[in-house]
């Protein structure tokens, strides 16, 4: 049975989140703004007598064996290299396969550190926590996370199987993959497993039936588009599209300014800048009108290297101001 408690979602900013008589135990900064975390968390869990039996703390959080960590360092890999479905070859490296009485234990083991986090977040619904039950609350959020992602990494290659099988042609592979590890977590939340299913049989439903839903949904976009998005108009790439445009043109202005010499340039402000930047005017050491070096233009025009820096520097101001007044 799913258990919730809608009040402890409520903000805590009503509510001093500890007690003003704990103060040689204040919480530091770091564990205050994980209690702000952990008490705008929902309480909810999925109850069984195995969460309220004597010594449950005990029997379901430490005399289990330990489940180890699934080996997740080959998803990310695959991910950047799957463009589409029919490319790539999913290879799982050293996966975690629980027997029934090892899904039992971690999945008792999540719902009651939801259940203990779920209390105090009752309490603090009433009265402000403690210092001491302050630490509880943490304590046990970090492990419901800890194990709510232990679970999922376990079970994440289920994800990518079926998405393997959907058969919507426009569906970007991502895009499926990120619907299906979202249903896969509200499947986590939602597992009895005192009903004696396999979670990869209740999990695969729900990821195919959220597969389902998202196809729809994205049918029903497609129709109100009426047309194909192009990819060269996608908003992801059209500031920098957009820039490198901006810049052709104003290069473009430069040089029609320099050629036509518009903004009323002397001769010898000319002759610098059309062989210091290579806008086509032949010599002897740049036959084919290449960009020159301060030294090559001296020798050029027969000024040394400073003066023609000095000519250069008084040219580009004027076009600099001419290109701003435009």
């Amino acid at each position: 049975m799913l258990r919730n408690d809608h009040t402890s979602q409520a903000s805590p900013t009503g509510q001093p989140l500890v007690s003003s008589q704990q103060r040689t135990t204040a919480l530091s900064r770091r564990e205050t703004d994980r209690l702000l975390y952990a008490l705008q968390a929902p309480t909810a869990w999925i109850d069984s007598d195995a969460l309220h039996c004597p010594d449950a703390e005990k029997k379901l959080m430490h005399a289990p064996e330990p489940i180890r960590r699934a080996n997740v360092s080959w998803y990310s890999p695959y991910m950047e290299t799957v463009e589409r479905r029919s490319e790539g070859k999913l290879k799982v490296h050293d996966p975690v396969l629980l027997t029934r009485e090892q899904e039992g234990v971690i999945f008792h083991q999540y719902n009651y550190t939801r259940l203990r986090a779920g209390q105090l977040r009752q309490k603090h619904a009433h009265r402000p926590l403690t210092s001491r039950q302050a630490r509880e609350l943490i304590r046990w959020h970090r492990r419901e996370v800890e194990l709510r992602e232990q679970i999922a990494e376990i079970n994440l290659p289920l994800v990518l199987a079926m998405a393997s099988r959907v058969k919507y042609t426009d569906a970007e592979y991502g895009d499926l993959v990120a619907e299906g590890n979202m249903a896969l977590l509200r499947s986590i939340d939602n597992f009895d497993v005192d009903r004696g299913f396999k979670f990869s049989t209740y999990a695969c439903r729900a990821i195919l039936t959220a597969f389902s839903r998202w196809g729809m949904k994205q049918s029903r976009y497609r129709k109100r588009l009426g047309g194909r998005l192009d990819p060269l108009m996608d908003h992801t790439d059209w500031p920098r599209a957009r820039r490198d445009q901006d810049a052709i043109d104003d290069a473009a202005q430069v040089r029609h300014m320099v050629l036509q010499n518009t903004i009323d340039l002397s001769d010898v402000e000319q002759n610098v800048l059309h062989h210091r930047f290579g806008l086509g005017k032949e010599s002897p050491g740049q036959p084919d009108g290449g960009p020159m070096t301060l030294a090559q233009v001296g020798k050029t025009i027969g000024l040394t290297k400073e003066r023609v820096r000095q000519i250069q520097n008084r040219a580009l101001t004027k076009l600099r101001d001419a290109v701003w007044v435009n």
